[in-house]
């Protein structure tokens, strides 16, 4: 007599589905733990501040954000990056202008595509500077002005 035994594995994408959810849940605790109250953030688009932390229904860390634009957003700890840039006004489309402390590009400007956290812009020229490098603008639509000749 003959007896034959076979195991069913799951799949291989099952793993890995496994793991990424694993992956995520740590990285929203290791951000909830590790950003305080008042901290600013950004989601890569826009600056804000948590103003609250709590643990949802279903057991998964959230973070309260006030937006610069006064929205206020439940969050997943870990999409959002530590924002020490000062002015909160600033967002995508708006222009820096390279400071004295970089020794090849200043008083050139470029326009932001994009925040990257620790006070690091991506510009529509594909180039990264810190903040330390450059001083922020908010740009201003020439019809809001109201200038006299």
């Amino acid at each position: 007599m003959t007896v034959t035994i076979t195991f069913q594995y799951p799949k291989e994408t099952q793993w890995q589905e496994n793991y990424q959810i694993l992956t995520e849940q740590i990285e929203n605790l290791r951000a909830y733990l590790v950003l305080p109250l008042g901290t600013r953030v950004t989601d890569g688009t826009k600056i804000g501040t948590i103003i609250d932390k709590k643990i949802s229904l279903t057991d998964h860390p959230e973070f309260v954000v006030l937006w610069s634009e006064n929205l206020t957003k439940i969050e997943e700890p870990r999409r959002l990056k530590l924002e020490p840039i000062i002015n909160p006004t600033i967002g995508i489309g708006d222009m820096i202008i390279i400071n004295n402390k970089h020794q090849t590009q200043v008083g050139e400007s470029f326009e932001i595509k994009e925040f990257q956290g620790d006070g690091w812009v991506l510009t529509t020229t594909e180039q990264r500077f810190h903040s330390d490098y450059f001083y922020a603008f908010r740009m201003i639509n020439d019809q809001t002005l109201n200038i006299k000749h």
